[in-house]
């Protein structure tokens, strides 16, 4: 959109004062016409500093502008912001959506995690909000972001529609803050496991460890909250469990 802003300086007297009655001179009325349906509601705010949200959005309404289309999203999907953002959300993330707002939130115990993703989200262009449920020992990361929400709940549903050239550590790094942890098999070995209940995301990250050299397995267990199978993914042999925790490491300082 070109830049213009609506200039009141040298308006007759009576049009001045019917802006200051919140009434729409003609030349408003011109310009909501011509940017409604291409400009992002922030660049029509700068075109009416005058007007809110609200109040473009009812005069548009009695213009007869209905069908406002969405403005194209500029996240980098396959980027390691949005990759890590993906791959907490396939794990402890959650999706919410109200009435009028999409919300991607976040409460674990882990206040590195969650400050990590607090930051990913910011970058994401996100203003999020960091809080702590003291009485539950809890951190929580709330966003409302639409675009963002409709792009993270599309690849959650369906695995097969995420870029294959997707950011891979980044999405690992995501997953494994999630639901993994790097401990001692049977007080000895050291291994990485990440648990979770939906095979079809187990085998989707499995495929993905796969492309980047690894040889993870799966074990079985039930789930010790409820009734569900759980399913452990390992990487039993000490080499790849180092080599793993270098490479979340190296993902870490980059986030």
């Amino acid at each position: 959109m070109d830049e213009y802003k609506y200039d009141q300086s040298n308006k007759p007297n009576n049009e001045v004062e019917n802006v200051v009655r919140n009434q729409w001179g003609t030349e408003e009325e011109s310009l909501l016409k011509k940017f409604y349906n291409t400009a992002r509601i922030n660049q029509l705010q700068k075109l009416f500093p005058n007007r809110s949200k609200p109040s473009i959005f009812l005069k548009a309404q009695r213009l007869g502008l209905s069908g406002r289309k969405e403005y194209p999203s500029q996240i980098d999907e396959k980027g390691k912001d949005f990759a890590y953002a993906l791959g907490a959300v396939l794990g402890d993330g959650s999706l919410v959506k109200y009435k009028t707002s999409y919300h991607i939130r976040l409460e674990v115990k882990n206040e590195t995690f969650a400050r990590n993703f607090y930051q990913t989200l910011i970058k994401l262009g996100c203003k999020p909000w960091f809080g702590e449920r003291k009485q539950r020992g809890t951190f929580i990361v709330d966003a409302s972001n639409k675009p963002l929400y409709l792009l993270l709940k599309n690849m959650k549903d369906n695995v097969t529609v995420i870029p294959k050239d997707i950011d891979k550590n980044g999405l690992l790094k995501g997953f494994f803050d999630s639901e993994g942890c790097f401990d001692l098999h049977k007080g000895k070995h050291p291994r990485i496991r990440m648990s979770n209940t939906d095979l079809v995301k187990v085998n989707f990250i499995i495929d993905l460890l796969e492309k980047l050299g690894f040889r993870p397995t799966i074990n079985t267990h039930r789930c010790s909250f409820g009734s569900k199978t759980c399913y452990d993914i390992c990487l039993h042999r000490y080499a790849e469990a180092l080599k793993f925790k270098k490479l979340m490491e190296e993902c870490l300082c980059q986030i």
